[in-house]
């Protein structure tokens, strides 16, 4: 008996939603939301046969949902945000779950919050050391500061909570230690239906601006410019 789940995403905001995304959601006997609700899920309902919330779910209830209605067989979609497989701590729980439990599992591509930042912060280029991209939610010590790249900090929010109290000093005590004080970062919002924002700070200020920081919020401080290298002089 075939079974299958889709996992797919509308990106970042209802404009998002890809013509793939769509046509592939008609062919599916129901389709599972976390992230929408009644009245924000009401572009997806001409596509969906059925469509259930799952809102304040933890990502075992919700996969235990799913496996049940694919008990039966047939193929069902699960609709996230954003790229689904980006930072998305319940998309892979879900998605390993629901696999373990011997259905067939297969991700849709969808705009994510790199996308919108790349055009927020102007990446058309990087640094000579290129770009890097770091999870702080993922850290379980302090993450290695490169100052020669451009980075993109994502879940900086996370340093706002208790648990994370030391862990805010010490990181923001690297940054004073591995770029000058009035170097620049940005705190970066690309939230799912709100106007993207973008605050600009600096290294020094963060200890202040850092508490601004929501869930969607992104630091972006970019590399320090490489020293002009030392003309040899001429030999005698």
């Amino acid at each position: 008996m075939k079974k299958e789940l889709l996992i797919c995403s509308f990106g970042l905001k209802p404009a998002h939603v890809t013509a793939e995304t769509l046509s592939e959601l008609k062919r599916c006997d129901a389709a599972y939301t976390h992230c929408l609700d009644e009245a924000t899920a009401a572009f997806l309902r001409p596509f969906c046969r059925e469509l259930h919330f799952l809102r304040d779910l933890t990502p075992a209830k919700i996969a235990g949902r799913l496996i049940s209605r694919l008990s039966r067989g047939g193929r069902i979609a699960f609709v996230t945000y954003g790229n689904p497989l980006f930072l998305n701590v319940t998309t892979r729980r879900v998605a390993s779950r629901v696999g373990a439990a011997g259905a067939d599992v297969r991700v849709l591509e969808a705009v994510s919050s790199l996308d919108a930042l790349v055009n927020a912060l102007d990446l058309n280029r990087f640094s000579v050391g290129g770009l890097r991209l770091v999870d702080l939610s993922a850290c379980d010590c302090l993450p290695e500061i490169t100052p020669g790249m451009d980075t993109l900090f994502f879940m900086a929010s996370d340093l706002n909570l208790p648990a994370y109290a030391r862990a805010r000093q010490r990181f923001l005590a690297a940054l004073l230690a591995a770029y000058p004080p009035g170097h620049r970062a940005v705190l970066a919002d690309c939230d799912n239906f709100r106007q993207g924002r973008l605050l600009e700070s600096s290294v020094k200020k963060l200890g202040s601006d850092i508490r601004k920081a929501g869930v969607a919020t992104t630091l972006f401080v970019p590399g320090l410019p490489a020293a002009p290298a030392k003309k040899k002089k001429p030999s005698a």
